[in-house]
């Protein structure tokens, strides 16, 4: 038995077995209270009957008492209205107690109640296309059923047989819209020649009715082509036979010849000079034929004459021309160029063979400008050419060169690189300019000592000549070396009194005053003396100074001391 306890003090107490008494003091009055004794089982006994008479639904749920624990048990019957299943179809859910079989396309749907088994029966069924044959027929039957092939998920599928054309004579197009398959037959694929020969076709269908050619010509009414073998005569035509029937479309000799395109004679009609035609006609073997000339060199060989496709070409042989020259000629003022050097003594010479001769020059062609420093580049030996670093145009000494331009350039860092290059690229914008050694300055035998050039054009080297002075270099492999030969233009501080001309003594060269601009002269003591009095300052009297005696020269100077002591000087 658990202690006597105040009804407030709750929170001590302990969970009562059955046997437990709990005790209730009912305050009854101010002044009177009344004790009752309840044990814990006679009040779970009495919440048991207190939940039991709330839950009235016998049919569906079973309550189950256990009075030994004290529990009270509520559980579901089965194939009750209470229970309920969940359906999905993998995205969508639903808790229902019935659920709806709908039928769809190609699928029928039949339940079925099994009231002995306490289940339903669904039986799901394919409506739609499950297979396919080929409808018999008499005769011969093609069919476009390729196959029914089963797939994995078991479904059934239908191949059919494609419709493909045999030649080009059948055609086939989509028609109404797509709904109909168009075949035709495309007649001009249709060779005659293909149809059944056995039974020809009618004249009257267009055909000859026959199998023969004679019978056809026959039916026809046709005469045989080639030798006319069954023509023996044609007698009544009042119309010429074409050219295209085997005639000359013509019943005169003159007309006929003109249809037929034929050659009556050969004619020269020219003026002057030799004619080609030997024969105008005549008759050879049964045929007539024009005869003409051959054309052909004379004993001396001075032409060529060859056949090139349809023209007789006509050349001379210059050897030959040459050969035949004898006596005086006049060149007309001509020059004959790209000579080669003599070798006999009786050979012409060029100007410059001549020139190297009396010079001792090598003579190259002159260049338009010269460099006056490196140029910045890179130098390829197999292309022999200088590219420079960066792009833009090429401007040397001064000079924009244009393509083609030969420049000199005899000052770049690399020796080897030096020589007589043309301008093959110009460069812009976007390109560096290229040069590229000249034709007649790349190989090594034209670049030896004595090699010349002059310099037409630039601000430092115009006018001014050089010769590489370097022995047997090498191109690509030697530095060669560029040596100024002359020059037509003085430079500043370049005379020295040793050069000018000599002139006799006591004599002075200038201008005189008020003469204008012009030529240097010999200039007269006065006009010396002009030319001093024309200075700003210090000026000398222009009277002449002579010479004086001894006594000329005291006299003067008594006059002078006079005049001064009479303050008249």
């Amino acid at each position: 038995m658990v202690a006597t306890r105040n009804i407030t003090d709750l929170n001590v107490l302990v969970t009562p077995d059955v046997d437990d008494i709990m005790l209730i003091v009912e305050k009854l009055s101010a002044t009177s209270t009344e004790a009752k004794q309840i044990t814990w089982g006679n009040v779970q006994e009495a919440l048991q009957d207190i939940v039991a008479s709330q839950l009235t639904d016998s049919a569906t749920v079973d309550f189950t008492y256990d009075d030994v624990n004290g529990t009270l048990t509520a559980a579901v019957l089965n194939n009750t209205s209470t229970q309920k299943s969940i359906f999905t179809d993998g995205t969508t859910s639903s808790t229902r107690q019935e659920a709806i079989f709908i039928d769809g396309p190609g699928v029928n749907v039949v339940v079925a109640d099994q009231i002995l088994n306490d289940r339903a029966s669904i039986t799901i069924n394919n409506t739609g296309v499950v297979n396919a044959a080929t409808a018999s027929v008499s005769g011969n039957a093609f069919t476009f059923l390729n196959s029914v092939n089963t797939d994995n998920d078991g479904t059934k599928s239908i191949n059919f047989k494609a419709l493909k054309l045999g030649s080009s004579i059948l055609s086939a197009s989509s028609t109404d819209g797509g709904n109909s398959l168009t075949l035709d037959i495309d007649a001009s694929q249709i060779n005659i020649n293909n149809l059944d020969s056995s039974n020809p076709l009618a004249v009257n269908l267009g055909g000859t009715g026959a199998t023969a050619a004679n019978i056809a010509r026959n039916n026809l009414g046709a005469a045989k082509s080639g030798a006319n073998s069954d023509i023996s005569s044609l007698s009544g035509l009042s119309t010429a036979l074409s050219i295209g029937q085997g005639g000359t479309g013509d019943s005169t000799a003159s007309g006929a010849l003109a249809n037929l395109q034929g050659l009556s004679s050969a004619v020269g009609v020219g003026s002057s000079g030799e004619q080609v035609v030997f024969q105008s006609s005549t008759l050879v073997s049964g045929s007539y034929r024009a005869e003409f000339k051959g054309i052909k060199p004379t004993g001396q060989n001075y032409i060529t004459v060859a056949t090139d496709g349809s023209d007789i070409a006509l050349g001379a042989n210059p050897n030959n021309l040459f050969d035949g020259i004898s006596g005086v000629r006049n060149a007309n003022g001509a020059r004959i160029t790209n000579a080669g050097a003599p070798v006999n003594s009786g050979d012409l010479v060029t100007k410059a063979y001549l020139d190297a001769q009396t010079t001792g020059l090598d003579i190259k062609e002159s260049v338009r400008a010269a460099t006056t420093g490196n140029i910045a580049g890179s130098y390829s030996n197999g292309a022999q050419t200088l590219t420079a670093n960066s792009n833009g145009a090429a401007v040397i000494d001064g000079e924009t060169l244009n393509l083609n331009d030969r420049v000199l350039v005899f000052q770049q860092s690399t020796g080897t690189q030096n020589g007589i290059y043309s301008l093959t690229t110009i460069g812009d914008a976007s390109t560096p300019f290229v040069l590229t050694r000249s034709d007649d300055f790349n190989q090594s035998s034209e670049i030896g000592a004595g090699s010349f050039t002059y310099v037409e054009a630039g601000t430092v080297n115009s006018g001014k000549s050089f010769v590489q002075t370097v022995r047997n270099p090498i191109i690509d492999t030697t530095a060669l070396t560029f040596s100024v030969f002359g020059e037509s233009a003085i430079g500043n501080n370049s005379i020295s009194n040793a050069k000018l001309q000599q002139v006799s003594e006591a004599t002075i060269k200038g201008r005189s005053p008020s003469s204008g601009t012009g030529n240097v002269s010999d200039l007269s003591a006065d006009q010396v003396i002009a030319v001093l009095n024309s200075a700003s300052s210090a000026t000398i009297n222009a009277a002449r100074v002579t010479q004086l005696t001894a006594n000329q020269l005291v006299s003067s100077l008594n006059n002078a001391t006079n005049a001064l002591d009479a303050g008249t000087y």
